[in-house]
């Protein structure tokens, strides 16, 4: 479970906008939100999709992540940075364990490496 807030970049005008992420492995997916206090996410990204790179060069910032998720059989991106460095690679790390531990679950006969 991790739970911050991240500048994400918007669709149409492209400005960043500090955005609420959760990732909940018991739920299986990461959820963000437009509010502070709203209840139901603006998008919910199923952890079996998910994926994370970084991508300082795309975003225009050091600290920048691109996450990859499909939805409706298509992929989406979005775009996301941290002013600190830190906070961004710990992002990276839980979305990245979640997805293996989601992947051993699922896959339980194949070793680590594969």
């Amino acid at each position: 479970y991790r739970e911050g807030f991240l500048w994400k970049r918007g669709r149409d005008n492209g400005q960043f906008l500090s955005r609420k992420f959760v990732l909940s492995e018991r739920e299986g997916a990461l959820k963000y939100f437009n509010k502070q206090d709203a209840r139901d996410p603006k998008a919910l990204m199923k952890i079996e999709t998910l994926n994370a790179t970084f991508q300082p060069a795309k975003i225009g910032n050091p600290c920048g992540l691109q996450i990859t998720y499909l939805k409706d059989n298509s992929t989406r991106n979005i775009f996301v940075y941290h002013s600190d460095a830190k906070e961004v690679v710990d992002w990276f790390n839980a979305i990245r364990a979640a997805r293996f531990h989601y992947l051993q679950v699922a896959f339980p006969g194949a070793g680590d490496e594969e």
